[in-house]
C-alpha cells in the first residue's frame, strides 16, 4: 500500500478534485488548511501580508494507482505552473481492518 500526498494552492482546489475524480479517485481526505512556502512561490500564510493558503489531499491506495496520480499532479503542475503544487508517495506498512480496494478500480 502507499500513500499519495498532494499539496497544492487553494485555488485551484476544483482543478485539483475533478484531475482526480476524472482518473477514478474515489476515497481520499482533505486537510482544508496548510500553510507554507514552497522553493520558487511565495509564502502562504492567509494573513494581509502573506495572503493565500494550501490545501491537502491523502490517498491511501496500491503502487500502480499512486504512479498514475503522481502522473496526474505532474500534469497540473504543467497547466498551473505558478501554483505551488506538489505530490509525494510513502509506503505504507499497515492499516487498519476494512475494505482495502484500490480508488482507481
Amino acid at each position: 500500500m502507499k500513500k499519495v500526498s498532494i499539496i497544492y494552492s487553494a485555488t485551484i482546489f476544483e482543478e485539483m478534485k475533478k484531475a482526480l475524480e476524472d482518473i477514478g479517485i474515489k476515497a481520499y481526505s482533505i486537510i482544508p488548511t496548510v500553510y507554507g512556502k514552497g522553493l520558487s512561490t511565495q509564502p502562504r500564510f492567509d494573513s494581509h501580508v502573506w495572503p493565500g493558503k494550501n490545501q491537502m489531499i491523502i490517498i491511501i491506495c496500491d503502487e500502480k494507482s499512486s504512479n498514475l496520480i503522481l502522473d496526474e499532479v505532474n500534469q497540473l503542475r504543467k497547466k498551473f505552473p505558478k501554483e505551488g503544487i506538489i505530490g509525494y508517495i510513502e509506503n505504507i506498512d499497515d492499516i487498519t481492518e476494512h475494505e482495502k480496494i484500490n480508488p482507481l478500480q
